[in-house]
């Protein structure tokens, strides 16, 4: 009896789930890859290694994509040294539908967008904020400016607001209605503007995640409604600041505003500043081929 299950255990196959895993421990432990994140992060390379593993071995959706092109969407995140975590709200690689084929996409978020100004050393204060009944006593349409001296009557959105100081002074706010940001969506965001979803739909599915969180299961507009709504005003509100080149990198790139398949051709078509994924998964095929198994980095 012993032997008999001491042979199943050996013969035991492992689950898709556990080889899709290995595979991309191999791509991400690889001598290129590994190479290049120590280039980019120096000392952070071993626990950014580490945060896209796990950020694959969580995501179901992730695991249905080509592991190579999971990791080469991650490097773009490490080009701009966001991390990964989706609890900081950073940057993210998201699977979506391309043809009917499970393709990884970076996506920076807003917190990733202020990230980047800070770093030009050129903001005193950047902040996105949602407005709630009650809080809101009033706009000067010259300025733009809200008066926010109200007391928060409920989860019930009003709106948006995007806020930026510069250290020389200069002050810039943008504010948008949940009505003025669920037909912005409609217009401008692929996932919303090919679905048959309405605006009336959206500005309740903003109400119903302010009372409960994001749907679960779902992401983008559809995910956190929210979240992208505050995306859009500081992205609007920075496009009046000082924006550093890998800002304006990352806002060109904006997956919310362009067709992923768009952004993925014109990153194959040309050079970018911002990593490659086209070019890096070429070099790094080359490299895979090239590699003695013993130059291989050992696994984080």
């Amino acid at each position: 009896m012993e032997q008999n299950q001491t042979s199943t255990a050996l013969t035991k196959q492992p689950t898709k789930k556990q080889e899709v895993i290995l595979a991309i421990t191999k791509v991400v432990n690889g001598g290129y890859i590994q190479n290049q994140l120590t280039s980019i992060m120096g000392k952070n390379a071993g626990s950014f290694t580490s945060s896209m593993i796990e950020l694959f071995s969580q995501d179901s959706g992730l695991q249905e994509c080509d592991p190579k092109a999971v990791v080469m969407e991650a490097m773009k995140a490490a080009a701009l040294h966001l991390p990964l975590s989706k609890s900081l709200g950073r940057a993210y690689v998201l699977p979506f539908k391309n043809k009917g084929v499970a393709t990884p996409t970076f996506v920076i978020g807003w917190r990733g967008l202020v990230d980047l100004a800070v770093r030009t050393g050129q903001y005193e204060t950047i902040n996105a904020i949602c407005v709630y009944k009650g809080e809101m006593t009033g706009q000067d349409k010259l300025s733009g400016f809200v008066s926010l001296e109200g007391m928060k009557e409920s989860n019930e959105i009003l709106g948006y607001l995007g806020y930026f100081k510069l250290t020389t002074g200069f002050r810039k706010m943008v504010f948008m209605t949940v009505e003025q940001m669920a037909h912005y969506g409609k217009l401008y965001a692929p996932t919303l503007k090919f679905s048959k979803i309405t605006e009336p739909e959206l500005i309740k599915k903003a109400q119903e995640q302010a009372e409960h969180g994001p749907q679960a299961g779902a992401i983008g507009w559809f995910g956190d409604f929210n979240a992208m709504a505050l995306k859009t005003v500081v992205r609007k509100v920075l496009s009046w600041g000082p924006m550093s080149i890998e800002l304006q990198n990352a806002i060109a790139n904006d997956e919310d505003i362009q067709d992923a398949e768009v952004i993925r051709n014109e990153d194959n078509a040309a050079p970018k500043q911002v990593i490659t994924a086209a070019h890096m998964m070429q070099e790094a095929e080359a490299a895979e081929v090239n590699e003695e198994p013993q130059q291989e980095a050992a696994p984080i």
